[in-house]
């Protein structure tokens, strides 16, 4: 009997603490998880271990450090978020033992994530559950081989064959930098606003030559040729003229221009020019698709006009073409602009704007536009040297969302990049970060940021028309010195101030006014 009872006993203790063992391999051998993440990118592989003979039928994800903006998963699988930073995923077909799935997610995460994981089986019963630390994956350091640098010229030069030209000829700009680099010359109006660019490699000696068309269709006045290889950049001021041939009707020719090359849908496009004084002119604009849209104005009494022209989110993009035409006048004349910026499916239209098409440190884009409502837009600011910031917002029940972006000192200058997302629409547009103070009727314009010592810090702006415009530089420790220039009939002045080694380092207060124009314009610039 005593033999009995222990053997009973022992066989109770048995039935007892086998189900806590059986629970403690469920929880960590049944199913199983591992994951790596590169940036905002993660990789989770889920496996059904080849002992457990429940299929998995459910998986869910939690981020406990940011939200999952963006899931990724085999045609097996089905999923939906649950809240920003959650995903449930069910399978079409049940994942057997020995099987495994991988499951992609974007995140918007500041520091390296925390998911939790937890499987289900075809009870929905929990079979499975862990946190995942993953490492961050480092960018791999390639060390190139030692070889002697050979030295770099403090400044890139550039030089221009004339100082005037006609509409259609061709601006030869030459000089020398860095050798075997890339160098971009770019043509702007006085108010900085780009016409276009052409690249060319430096030789072995630095010394680049590149040809610039000017347009056919350009405004006369001053423009300024810049030539740039990285954070060096110089700039020359060319005149462009418009040559008039005397037509058979009138004393007068006839000139269209649109006020920018670009536009995205829903802009405006602003169209002026000159012919024959308080006469009619017809405006002829003809879309890629072929269709014509006409609008008329009256010349004022300088022969002047302008119209508008409200394009719609739905319009084509591509090259749009123009035509002006003038009751008395036989001269005929034509300008193109680009349409960008719209993407459309066959369910659904995504657009992005910006409040602007340039902006200064310190200051928000504002960026906005149309999607599917209600549903989750994902848009992503990507700076000149690739760095990325994603905002989120849900469209409302009209499909209209906006989010902000604040620009900071330590950003990039030149071409941001702005991309919206939702669902398997994507759309792009671009703007410009640049140094530029404008305060009322006075502009204050700056190439860079930082100089060194040595270098030219040219200062350009717009403000009243023949106007003395007054330019104080102040160094760190209080000490002036003061520039003057006359604003040309357009408005128009600059200045140059050489730096030399002697002046100070730190920061440098500009500050630019004008005599008869209350407004003033205020930046600063790092001399080193």
């Amino acid at each position: 009997m005593i033999h009995g009872t222990a053997a009973a006993l022992i066989l109770a203790l048995s039935i007892v603490a086998f189900p806590a063992l059986a629970q403690e391999e469920v929880s960590e051998m049944l199913v199983s998880a591992k994951a790596v993440i590169y940036k905002n990118t993660a990789v989770i592989v889920v496996t059904n271990s080849v002992i457990n003979v429940f299929d998995v039928k459910a998986i869910k994800i939690v981020n406990e450090r940011g939200e999952i903006t963006k899931v990724r998963v085999g045609s097996d699988w089905s999923y939906e978020m649950d809240g920003d930073d959650s995903v449930l995923l069910s399978a079409k077909t049940l994942l057997q033992s020995g099987k495994f799935v991988k499951i992609g997610v974007k995140i918007n995460s500041k520091s390296p994530p925390i998911f939790k994981w937890y499987a289900y089986d075809e009870s929905d019963d929990e079979i499975g559950s862990g946190v995942l630390r993953s490492k961050v994956i480092e960018r791999e350091k390639i060390t190139a081989p030692p070889t002697k640098p050979a030295p770099e010229p403090e400044r890139i030069d550039v030089f221009v064959d004339k100082t005037a030209y006609d509409r259609g000829q061709i601006i030869k700009v030459s000089g020398k930098g860095m050798m075997n680099t890339l160098v971009q010359a770019c043509l702007y109006t006085s108010i900085k606003q780009l016409v276009y660019c052409k690249s060319g490699i430096a030789d072995s000696a630095g010394t680049y030559r590149i040809d610039l068309d000017i347009p056919t269709v350009i405004a006369d006045g001053t423009y300024t040729v810049e030539a740039s290889q990285g954070e060096l950049k110089a700039s020359a001021l060319v005149t462009i003229r418009v040559v008039q041939t005397v037509p058979t009707q009138s004393t007068a020719g006839l000139t269209v221009r649109t006020d920018k090359i670009e536009y995205n849908g829903g802009d405006i496009v602003k169209i002026s020019g000159t012919g024959i004084a308080n006469n009619r002119v017809v405006i002829t604009i003809t879309p890629p698709s072929g269709d014509n849209y006409q609008l008329t104005d009256q010349a004022d009494n300088s022969g002047n006009y302008d119209v508008m022209f409200f394009t719609r989110s739905t319009d084509r993009s591509g090259e749009w073409k123009i035509t002006a035409k003038q009751d008395g006048n036989s001269a005929t004349t034509q300008a193109t602009f680009q349409l960008r910026g719209t993407t459309t499916s066959s369910s659904s239209t995504l657009t992005v704007r910006t409040d602007k098409d340039a902006y200064n440190y310190g200051d928000i884009v504002r960026i906005f536009g149309k999607a599917v409502p209600n549903t989750k837009v994902t848009v992503t600011v990507e700076s000149p040297d690739s760095i990325r910031h994603v905002l989120t917002d849900n469209a409302d029940a009209n499909g209209d969302y906006e989010v902000n972006f604040r620009t900071a000192s330590t950003d990039r200058l030149g071409t941001w990049n702005v991309k919206a997302e939702q669902s398997s629409n994507t759309v792009t547009i671009t703007f410009q970060l640049r140094i530029t103070t404008t305060t009322g009727g006075l502009t204050l314009i700056m190439e860079k940021s930082a100089y060194d010592r040595g270098e030219t810090v040219k200062v350009t702006g717009v403000g009243l028309p023949n106007k003395k415009v007054t330019v104080v530089f102040e160094a760190p420790s209080g000490a002036r010195i003061t520039f003057t220039d006359t604003a040309d009939s357009n408005g128009n002045y600059d200045v140059d101030f050489r730096t030399i080694q002697s002046d100070e380092n730190g920061e440098w207060k500009v500050k630019a006014t004008q005599e008869g124009n209350s407004a003033t314009a205020n930046t600063t610039f790092r001399l080193r």
